[in-house]
């Protein structure tokens, strides 16, 4: 379950429960090895109390945020919330990022040639926007925010005063055009959104490096792999910072969690729900989130769709023009086009199956109702979700532009 507020500086304060909170009993005390997490959460519910009641962005950005800020345009109307995910404990909850980090610069492409965009209004230092371990931990990308490039991004490599050089595929290089307006932001990343003055709180430190001291577990699910029902690629856990299973020693709180991606949030012997908390902006545009197909068979695309509020079947973008998401000729299994998992976060249970499969034949319909319009069914805030992509020869990949829900 999620609950997720948005502010505007330009609009009334508006909330949004992306589904009823439910009412909590007192929980039984924690295992002597944990301490007890009340305190925390008081102080975090302190904090989001104060940034409901904030009506100006300023204050919002500093009470969200220490980054510097880089203006190539005026940023006042860019709208910024907070989004709450109940992990349950002893259970995965499959969760999307659904913000992004503060922007860093905004401004316009000038031009384009190969992987190397040149930007109006850049005043950058020289490889500012490079990653380099323990002097910058960020790792920055930039984003299409118009034209027909809109939603796609590419990771920055290296910069110039006014010029980026990306990991830009050359498709969608050929979309840009001079005068399109581009964002720099940070990635998140496992130490950005699992920090460890959230320790307690957003996820339970393990005691040590063995499986029988595991807590929360970071799970990372495979995007690249052709197949369904895939295993996870990686697992990461908590102890001094984030460790992955197999290669304990080294530092990973810089691992890239891609915009559009999705994790699942393992809990392991402890009895308290942890309450991630992210807070930063809403993209008001569309964000591209890649869905690949295999020659061989059916794919699935783990994905995170940027919804801080829960949105309608209908209104997610994937049936249309973009040709993202193939529709059924009938409502059998052999006339079966892609499908949509979804999983139920508020059950309790380790490696679950989806909780419902929905296909798209005229209307959205679920598997095992398939006379029943399902268009209007919503999907919860911050939900992870798995896109089937029916077989395709040769293999292939589309663009899913998933709507802005900023009107």
């Amino acid at each position: 379950m999620a609950r997720s507020s948005l502010v505007n500086r330009s609009k009334p304060l508006r909330c949004f429960t992306a589904s009823p909170p439910r009412q909590r009993e007192d929980p039984p005390p924690p295992p002597p090895v944990h301490p007890p997490h009340f305190k925390a959460i008081m102080k975090h519910s302190a904090s989001l109390f104060r940034i409901r009641i904030l009506t100006t962005l300023t204050t919002v950005f500093a009470a969200l945020s220490s980054t510097d800020v880089l203006l190539a345009q005026d940023m006042t109307t860019t709208p910024v919330g907070f989004v709450t995910i109940t992990c349950k404990e002893n259970s995965d909850t499959h969760v999307a990022i659904p913000l992004a980090r503060s922007a860093t610069f905004r401004g316009t492409v000038v031009s384009v040639s190969g992987q190397t965009v040149g930007v109006s209004g850049g005043t950058f230092a020289d490889n500012q926007f490079q990653y380099a371990p323990g002097a910058q931990p960020e790792h920055y990308y930039v984003q299409f925010t118009s034209g027909q490039a809109v939603g796609r991004y590419a990771d920055i490599l290296a910069n110039s005063a006014d010029a980026l050089d990306t990991d830009l595929p050359t498709a969608d290089a050929a979309l840009i055009q001079a005068g399109d307006s581009i964002v720099i932001r940070p990635h998140w990343t496992l130490g950005t959104l699992f920090p460890a003055s959230e320790e307690g709180v957003g996820f339970i430190a393990s005691t040590n490096n063995l499986q029988s001291g595991r807590r929360t577990e970071i799970l990372i699910p495979d995007t690249a792999g052709a197949g369904i029902n895939k295993a996870p690629v990686a697992t990461w856990f908590y102890n001094g910072f984030w460790r992955k299973v197999g290669a304990v020693g080294v530092n990973g709180n810089d691992t890239i969690l891609p915009a559009g991606s999705s994790v699942i949030v393992r809990g392991n012997n402890y009895a308290d729900d942890t309450f991630l908390i992210v807070a930063a902006d809403v993209l008001e545009h569309a964000q591209a989130v890649t869905l690949r197909t295999a020659a061989g068979g059916q794919n699935d695309n783990p994905v995170g769709p940027p919804l801080p509020v829960g949105v309608a079947l209908q209104s997610l973008g994937l049936v249309g023009e973009s040709g993202a998401f193939v529709v059924s000729t009938n409502n059998l299994t052999s006339g079966r086009g892609d499908e949509l998992l979804v999983y139920d976060n508020t059950v309790a249970l380790k490696n679950k199956t989806p909780s419902a499969t929905y296909f798209y034949n005229g209307f959205w319909r679920k598997v095992g109702e398939t006379t029943t319009n399902q268009n209007e069914t919503i999907i919860p805030a911050a939900s992870a979700l798995v896109i089937r992509k029916k077989a395709q020869t040769p293999a292939g990949q589309t663009a899913w532009l998933v709507p802005s829900v900023i009107e």
